[in-house]
């Protein structure tokens, strides 16, 4: 159980970034090939919200203020993996 977990967190930030490079690869592709805004399909604000996972410093959908909330979530999962596994595995897909 404590593996999984350990996994888990180990790539909680990771799995975030590529959402959010995800969104935003749709967002410009979208855009560039037939000029349709992203918020024709999904509410903006809710996009937002999903993506800023209620992080209440993260204002506006930019790479400034969501690299000092992605910084703090991978510090915080590292070191709970450390308290639960003794690694703090910065790099998820080598062993424990």
């Amino acid at each position: 159980m404590i593996v999984r977990l350990s996994n888990v967190l180990a790539w909680f930030v990771y799995g975030w970034l590529s959402v959010i490079l995800f969104t935003d690869l749709i967002r410009w592709a979208l855009w560039a090939s037939f000029s349709i805004p992203l918020h024709y399909l999904v509410k903006e604000g809710t996009l937002f919200s999903i993506l800023s996972l209620g992080i209440g410093i993260i204002k506006n959908n930019t790479f400034a203020e969501f690299f000092p909330a992605m910084l703090s979530v991978w510090v915080l999962c590292a070191l709970a993996n450390y308290v639960l596994v003794g690694s703090p595995r910065f790099l998820p897909w080598r062993k424990i």
